[in-house]
């Protein structure tokens, strides 16, 4: 029953290959879904309004929550590479994301990690090198 269980949350989690970048609006949508979902402190909720996310169990699981509402990452299966590409040449305006994410992946890997901190380490890279490329 077990085995069932995890067969169907791979697939759940891995199927809809018709995935499309998510918009602005659903974006702070899901980001304003997880906030309320996930017990954050006023001051980590103005950290996060900021787009700075303090390496804590409660951030990591508002970004977990959100990757998984976007449908970038799920627990079982962890990112899914071709998704998160998508979703930040997109927020890009370019096909550059294909380097930064394949860069943050590389510099972040999973190894032993829990989900929360592998999604928290990987994330919080690719938001600075879209802000840096940005700002450029």
């Amino acid at each position: 029953m077990k085995f069932m269980v995890i067969l169907l949350a791979i697939f759940a989690c891995v199927s809809a290959d018709d995935w499309t970048p998510k918009k602005s609006r659903e974006i702070r949508e899901i980001r304003q879904a997880c906030m309320e979902t996930i017990s954050l402190t006023e001051s980590q909720k103005k950290k996060i309004e900021n787009f700075d996310f303090p390496n804590d169990e409660a951030v990591r699981k508002y970004i977990v929550c959100t990757l998984e509402k976007m449908e970038i990452c799920c627990t079982s299966h962890g990112f899914h590479v071709n998704r998160l590409i998508k979703q930040t040449n997109k927020d890009l305006g370019s096909e550059q994301g294909k380097d930064v994410v394949e860069e943050c992946l590389r510099n972040n890997p999973k190894g032993d990690n829990e989900i929360e901190i592998y999604a928290h380490d990987v994330y919080t890279c690719l938001i600075d090198e879209v802000t840096k490329i940005i700002e450029s």
